[in-house]
């Protein structure tokens, strides 16, 4: 893709660095024991996971602590039920408390998603079988999968108007100097589609 040269490189780290703001990842640890003996599939250990009290509670804890702080806290969960079970606990606990659900089936929002990765088989340095079920599964979620063998370039195109573009593998795992770039330019998507395209051929 023709864009030029480098201007600037520019990275989370020296982002932080310059804003001055620390990024710590505190971890918190639970005692959600399954005392039943029984192995679990993932619908019964969610439920273990959803039903936990203490789990719960100290969530609850965590963000009511962060607002006295002054803080504004953002909670995660994939269970759109826990969502449910915090969002009770946190009434009165706050002046607002704001849900978003991002489980919208991909046919009602009208989003067309095609994920070009390596072919597992040639990817060599990953578990093959762990890489087929990861394609299986955004495939089950209605995503089309086109595999390649010899194209590892790391971009993304949104409404062929936006590109993301750098040394970050979407797909895989983070790396603290991984970078991205935002470029809004209908041209420039329309070659990286194009060059992508013939690629795939």
């Amino acid at each position: 893709m023709m864009l030029g040269p480098m201007r600037h490189k520019y990275t989370a780290r020296q982002q932080a660095d310059e804003q001055g703001i620390e990024r710590l990842l505190v971890p918190r640890f639970t005692r959600v024991i399954n005392v039943t003996g029984e192995v679990l599939d993932i619908n019964k250990a969610d439920s273990l996971i959803i039903e936990s009290e203490v789990r719960n509670e100290q969530i609850v804890s965590d963000v009511e602590k962060a607002i006295s702080d002054g803080r504004t806290p953002l909670v995660l969960t994939k269970l759109k039920k826990h969502v449910d079970v915090i969002r009770e606990k946190l009434q009165n606990k706050a002046d607002h408390v704001f849900v978003i659900y991002g489980d919208k089936p991909r046919q009602e929002s009208g989003v067309n998603i095609v994920v070009i990765t390596m072919n597992p088989e040639t990817v060599g340095y990953e578990d093959t079988i762990e890489l087929e079920l990861l394609i299986d599964e955004l495939q089950k979620a209605g995503i089309l999968v086109r595999t390649t063998d010899d194209y590892s370039e790391c971009y993304a195109v949104i409404d062929k108007t936006i590109v993301w573009n750098g040394g970050m593998n979407l797909l895989g795992k983070t790396d603290a100097w991984d970078n991205l770039i935002r470029i809004e330019d209908i041209h420039a998507a329309e070659e990286l589609l194009e060059i992508t395209e013939q690629m795939l051929k």
